[in-house]
């Protein structure tokens, strides 16, 4: 029904496969259309806890509806001490993790999955929707009241976050707040039009990108998440596996920040050139493996 390309697939089951060895507790952070889980959770060891989490409650319903027979066969294959769908963050779900002992695994893909890209308004400049951008729906915050209620200086560092062009960034505000006055910017389309007039046409994509990603980082506060997320694990007393993928430069520096920060071990993978000919999107991908 919808096509999902695990991203790094191979390297992940590699190391599941080489270190998962006993009882765990798993926990996939994003769920997505449980790509990486659907191949994960036969490799796991009985007697281990299974906790697959999205905060999009459409995902949630969408993968119940699409392995609603995989997924009873998995529950069914072992006899695990849990096994949980959960519609929550992952920074959520940590900050009352009822564990303080046990092997922790633990996945985070970091991207937003082919279907919320497709079907979801907002997230793409190349389809015409509201500007709305949130994962979570029962949340207030929007790209549309960034985009045309916020602040010019708020607004300005909210774009600037990503596009790291102070110049481009005022110009681009200046040009939202003019348009805003005269008429909402209610869609993508709206929003690219505003855009298209005060940047050149070799840069627009370009820029057009790094704009929806400002804003979709700020409407699901995907920083703060991570941030908070990490912090978690330098807390956690026992062994633990951790698996991040990351897609681009903010949150590549958070976690090796936190890698700085705790001197943990820790491997930096790559996606192959086969894995890029097969998934075009998995380029920007980089796995961060981390180990205690």
């Amino acid at each position: 029904m919808y096509h999902h390309y695990p991203v790094l697939h191979r390297e992940i089951i590699q190391i599941i496969r080489t270190e998962v060895k006993r009882e765990a507790i798993f926990v996939d952070c994003t769920l997505g259309l449980a790509g990486h889980s659907s191949l994960i959770i036969p490799l796991l060891p009985s007697g281990s806890y299974v906790f697959l989490l999205d905060k999009d409650n459409e995902t949630i319903k969408i993968v119940k509806q699409k392995l609603d027979d995989k997924l009873d066969d998995l529950v069914k294959s072992k006899p695990w001490k849990d096994f949980k769908i959960l519609n929550i963050s992952f920074s959520e779900f940590f900050e009352s993790f009822k564990f303080d002992k046990g092997f922790l695994v633990a996945l985070a893909d970091l991207g937003i999955s082919y279907y919320q890209i497709k079907n979801q308004p907002g997230f793409s400049f190349e389809q015409n929707t509201f500007l709305d951008m949130r994962c979570d729906k029962s949340q207030s915050l929007t790209a549309f009241e960034i985009i045309n209620n916020y602040p010019p200086e708020k607004l300005y560092n909210i774009l600037n976050h990503v596009l790291q062009n102070g110049k481009l960034s005022f110009r681009i505000v200046e040009s939202i707040v003019k348009h805003r006055r005269a008429k909402k910017i209610q869609t993508t389309y709206d929003l690219n039009k505003v855009i298209s007039k005060i940047v050149s046409s070799k840069i627009l994509k370009d820029t057009l990108q790094k704009v929806y990603l400002s804003l979709r980082i700020h409407v699901n506060q995907e920083d703060k998440e991570l941030i908070s997320f990490l912090e978690f694990f330098k807390k956690y007393k026992d062994d633990f596996l951790l698996m991040i993928i990351s897609y681009h430069s903010i949150e590549g520096k958070i976690v090796k920040s936190f890698i700085k920060d705790t001197g943990f071990r820790y491997q930096k993978i790559k996606p192959t050139k086969q894995e890029i000919e097969e998934n075009k999107p998995s380029r920007s991908a980089i796995l961060w493996v981390i180990r205690r």
